[in-house]
């Protein structure tokens, strides 16, 4: 990936909006800084292919932290830190929707110092969380020669000899790669989740009534790094970031759509990119939630119809 791709114009910081600080999650591949009149520019490439630059800008409208962070497929965050202030965050997708003139065009070409060495060896993923009948394909980066594929626990999860997993049951395994002509075994952890149904993610989320109960003082103030979204979140989407990692496991994979029809039990939905909710359970054109920060605090039971949604606009963000 050639490096002037990752450089992005400065963006119109006063439309930008409060939802949470992306943050990168995935082992960084390739780490530089680049200075240009006098900014120094902290470039990330990771190994999933997605990638991140962040600076400090200032002006006379602001002074603070920049950070934009690109995945491999093209979605991504720009966000901007005061000095004095909260964090302040537009998704790539919005900014160009309301600005679609705008360049994305590289300003600067640099060249990363110092030049990153040759890769050693190394098995793709050290832990996997799979559901059952899921599968993932391992492989051994930075290797060509012949791999020998074993599984400790069958019963659990098998691997193909082209380091394909498949899951079993609920357990954990350990899968294998010996690399034969450098006489070395690499090895990964698989978590086999159980499949999960709406009856029992709906128990799970109202066990938590004990520990956020009605009435719980809960603001912008609170915090939490939801890492599968590379995004560090406050009030509302705190909450939800929270209880949705207990249910599902913080590795368990964010799809996102915007049909009312697919909602579930567990569901992550934003409204109208101001607020956050925990889909407690739907029953017809009406979503029964709990949510953070409603008038500054936790509230259990609200019901949100699909007009409501609609006219707001919403997406949903689901790990089944």
């Amino acid at each position: 990936m050639k490096k002037n791709k990752l450089f992005l114009l400065l963006l119109i910081l006063s439309l930008i909006v409060p939802v949470g600080l992306p943050a990168t999650t995935v082992k960084a591949e390739t780490e530089y800084t680049y200075t240009q009149d006098g900014v120094e520019y902290l470039i990330h490439e990771y190994d999933d292919g997605s990638r991140s630059i962040q600076w400090y800008q200032s002006t006379d409208q602001f002074q603070g932290t920049l950070y934009v962070f690109v995945t491999a497929t093209g979605e991504g965050y720009v966000t901007y830190t005061p000095d004095n202030g909260v964090a302040y965050t537009i998704s790539l997708d919005d900014l160009m929707a309301m600005y679609p003139d705008m360049s994305l065009s590289p300003s600067a070409s640099p060249s990363p110092s110092p030049t990153p060495t040759a890769a050693s060896p190394a098995i793709s993923s050290k832990s996997i969380e799979l559901k059952v009948k899921k599968t993932k394909t391992l492989s051994v980066k930075n290797y060509t020669g012949k791999i020998k594929w074993s599984s400790s626990n069958k019963k659990v999860a098998t691997v193909s000899q082209k380091g394909k997993v498949k899951a079993k049951k609920a357990g954990t395994a350990v899968i294998k790669a010996k690399c034969t002509t450098i006489s070395k075994t690499f090895t990964c952890k698989v978590k086999v989740c159980k499949k999960y149904t709406q009856a029992m993610v709906r128990k799970k989320i109202l066990s938590f009534k004990k520990k956020y109960p009605e009435g719980k003082s809960w603001t912008n103030s609170k915090y939490y790094l939801w890492k599968v979204i590379y995004t560090r979140c406050y009030g509302c989407v705190a909450l939800v970031g929270r209880i949705s990692d207990k249910i599902f496991g913080k590795k368990t994979k964010v799809k996102r759509h915007h049909s009312f029809a697919k909602i579930k039990s567990g569901d992550h939905v934003r409204i109208g990119n101001y607020h956050s909710v925990m889909v407690l359970k739907k029953k017809g054109n009406t979503l029964t939630v709990v949510e953070g920060n409603y008038n500054s605090s936790v509230h259990w039971g609200r019901k949100i119809k699909k007009s409501e949604l609609q006219a707001d606009g919403f997406y949903v963000e689901t790990r089944y």
